[in-house]
């Protein structure tokens, strides 16, 4: 198996819990990496996000959306994915492209470049914003569902390979204990009018 992608669950987390929270990803999160894991049968199909963690923040429900996150491989980066986010209260979607590529895999380092695209993945005459930094993460998976943890910014996030919330529920919690994480302590989409494209 490969060394995980540092900067992928870093920003799969800044996004996903800081979109949650107040609705723009804003910056990159260093995180501890623990673990290595196959990195072709996690970059390709579909994840959903089902709760969100943040350390010293409450992850309103009115701001939770509901997120997929659609990854691949691709020949001009390391890997291509489709951020959906559609938010219950606002009933839209928004969509974000990122892709990413080894600046110094000897040192953890990555290029990530993100941009805000419509639904077919076609750049809204948007710049694309790039970022270059070192992050390191923990990361538990096995088939059907994935904990991703950034550490010390405390961001948590829960992806599964289903929709429902109540699966998931009950194939992560031994993966929370052994991590000394609460389910209690997440916000998930269970009873948002989720949408998915």
């Amino acid at each position: 198996s490969d060394k995980i992608p540092s900067s992928y669950i870093a920003l799969v987390l800044a996004v996903s819990a800081v979109s949650a929270a107040v609705s723009t990803p804003e910056r990159c999160t260093k995180v501890k990496s623990e673990n290595t894991f196959d990195m072709k049968k996690f970059f390709s199909g579909t994840w959903y996000m089902t709760h969100v963690k943040v350390e010293g923040r409450t992850v309103t429900r009115d701001r939770m959306k509901c997120t997929t996150i659609t990854a691949k491989t691709c020949t001009d980066c390391s890997v291509k994915e489709v951020f959906s986010y559609y938010s219950p209260t606002n009933q839209s979607f928004t969509y974000i492209e990122i892709l990413f590529t080894t600046t110094s895999a000897e040192n953890n380092q990555y290029t990530v470049k993100y941009r805000p695209v419509d639904k077919e993945g076609k750049n809204e005459n948007h710049n694309i914003c790039g970022i270059k930094f070192r992050s390191e993460l923990i990361i538990k998976m096995n088939d059907q569902i994935c904990l991703v943890a950034g550490k010390p910014k405390g961001l948590y996030g829960i992806t599964s390979r289903v929709k429902g919330v109540t699966k998931v529920e009950s194939m992560i919690s031994q993966t929370l204990s052994d991590s000394k994480l609460n389910l209690g302590d997440f916000t998930s989409i269970q009873g948002l009018q989720c949408k998915y494209p």
